[in-house]
C-alpha cells in the first residue's frame, strides 16, 4: 500500500533527504504500481 511505502521515507526509495514531495509521491506510485 501507498501508506506502507511512504512511511518507509524518501531515502529508502532513493532520494538523499527525507522530504516528500508531490513530485516525489508521483515517481513512487509509477515505481511500485506501474500507474501514470
Amino acid at each position: 500500500m501507498l501508506e506502507t511505502e511512504l512511511d518507509k521515507g524518501t531515502v529508502a526509495h532513493g532520494w538523499p533527504d527525507q522530504t516528500w514531495t508531490l513530485a516525489r509521491i508521483k515517481t513512487l506510485i509509477r515505481r511500485r504500481f506501474h500507474k501514470s
